[in-house]
């Protein structure tokens, strides 16, 4: 009689608990996850891997068999490229890819009452420039196993990374780059040592009257004026345009503005190799001084540093920077100015630069935009090789586990 009555009460009682479960799952396991991501390094170069640690914790006495993790990055930053829609094994947790650019992790894994898993992902930096965890997007799919309660969460992403621009790399380019530390060696007179005299040339107003090659002005009868070499360290001046419209606010190029970083931040370490001093200008938006259009005397790291963090968003015209240039440096350290974009104006003021005996050197990117001829006596050059991407090999999620 009383086996005959359980046997009656069982099912009613497993109907109640499959009932019953996922609420009473719902109600213990719910503000009791945790998950914390953040991003190791702060700055990577280009290709380079950046980890990303991903810890989640069970903070109930209940256990969780269905946990999945959906990870997005910021733009920029990229999981290994593989097709889509991929499903692959890495110990227990199961990965799979939404897209060919690998923008989205999709992590699934369980927990255990009071366990905390720790998994460490690597991503890839991809373009240039100030990544912000903030903006990535981090929520946690849980369900009590029997899939008849679902819970979604949402956690923020902590951190920052910088991506470097990347190097010039030589190849084809090489001969003009050579040209142009050329150019820095024959522009040494700027920190002219009169027992090292040069040659002569064309008399300029701002030159010293005790300098006047009287000889040569007696034989020509033109103005000359004697030229020395450098017993000291050479300076140049480095200028980097932001600006692709006129005005400066109406857009801008990103492609265009990473390739400009790259071949600031190759020539600035080739320069320093050859012992010159560099000063530093740009127009582009920078983390904690946006509004700065002068930055002085930089190292060709720091220089890199400053461009792996910039924007591609121009703080002001050309013509500001430029005016900087001349309030800063009086004297006449030749000029290499990296841009693609120029309206008249800006080759007029770079035309009075050389026509006063400053040496003006454009260097542009692969798509110069210019509304007017580049003006004579202003050195353009375009490169014809660029850096390219070192991406690492494959993409791995290591976990580990742990009672709390």
């Amino acid at each position: 009689m009383v086996v005959s009555a359980l046997w009656l009460v069982m099912p009613v009682l497993l109907l109640m608990l499959v009932w019953g479960w996922p609420w009473l799952w719902t109600r213990l396991i719910r503000d009791r996850i945790d998950l914390n991501v953040e991003s190791l390094p702060t700055e990577v170069e280009s290709g380079q891997t950046i980890p990303v640690r991903i810890l989640i914790r069970n903070r109930s006495w209940v256990p969780c068999p269905f946990v999945e993790i959906l990870l997005d990055l910021p733009e920029g930053l990229s999981w290994q490229s593989i097709p889509e829609g991929t499903e692959y094994k890495v110990g227990t947790i199961e990965l799979t890819t939404r897209s060919l650019r690998g923008d989205g992790l999709r992590l699934r894994t369980f927990l255990l009452p009071r366990q905390v898993v720790t998994m460490t992902a690597r991503c890839y930096g991809i373009t240039r420039g100030l990544k912000s965890f903030s903006t990535a997007h981090a929520s946690i799919h849980l369900n009590e196993g029997l899939g008849l309660q679902s819970l979604f969460l949402s956690r923020p992403v902590r951190g920052e990374v910088a991506v470097l621009p990347s190097l010039l790399s030589m190849g084809a380019g090489e001969a003009q780059w050579q040209d142009l530390l050329g150019d820095l060696v024959i522009h040494r007179w700027l920190f002219p040592d009169e027992s090292l005299l040069r040659g002569i040339r064309l008399h300029q107003p701002q030159d010293r009257h005790r300098d006047i090659a009287w000889q040569a002005v007696a034989r020509t009868g033109q103005w000359m004026t004697k030229e020395y070499d450098s017993s000291t360290e050479p300076r140049v001046v480095f200028i980097l345009n932001a600006q692709f419209f006129d005005p400066h606010w109406w857009g801008t190029h990103t492609t265009e503005l990473d390739t400009l970083c790259g071949l600031v931040s190759g020539l600035a370490q080739l320069f320093e190799r050859q012992g010159a001093s560099i000063l530093f200008a740009a127009n582009c938006v920078i983390p904690r001084d946006p509004l700065r259009l002068w930055h002085g005397r930089q190292t060709a790291t720091s220089i890199r540093s400053l461009l792996g963090r910039a924007y591609a968003v121009a703080n002001g015209p050309l013509d500001l920077v430029l005016h900087e240039v001349e309030r800063h440096i009086p004297g006449q350290p030749p000029v290499y100015l990296f841009s693609s974009h120029f309206i008249p104006k800006q080759w007029e003021t770079l035309a009075r630069w050389s026509a006063s005996g400053r040496h003006v050197t454009v260097i542009s990117g692969p798509q110069p935009n210019w509304q007017q001829v580049p003006i004579s006596g202003v050195k353009v050059v375009q490169p014809v090789s660029q850096a390219k991407l070192i991406p690492d090999t494959d993409t791995a999620v290591v976990q580990s586990r742990a009672s709390s």
